[in-house]
């Protein structure tokens, strides 16, 4: 079951970027050990955009899904 405590809020820089309207889920980085999430910032720059993907550590003990240490990735002109 689903517990009703998040264990981490993600929050963006600024309201105006609309940061969280636009969700994925998936395994974007192809390791098979569960799920990545990126999450779109569609106003970001200017209405430029910009998605940041956090990759799930997953159970080999990997940290580098740290949701501190997103990877980003720009909109057009950035």
């Amino acid at each position: 079951s689903i517990d009703s405590t998040a264990d981490i809020t993600i929050t963006g820089q600024f309201a105006t970027t609309r940061f969280g309207e636009v969700l994925a889920i998936g395994n974007f980085d192809g390791d098979g050990d569960g799920d990545d999430i990126a999450i779109g910032a569609p106003a970001y720059n200017a209405n430029r955009g910009r998605v940041f993907v956090f990759y799930d550590g997953g159970t080999d003990g990997d940290d580098s899904g740290d949701a501190r240490d997103p990877r980003v990735v720009p909109g057009s002109g950035d």
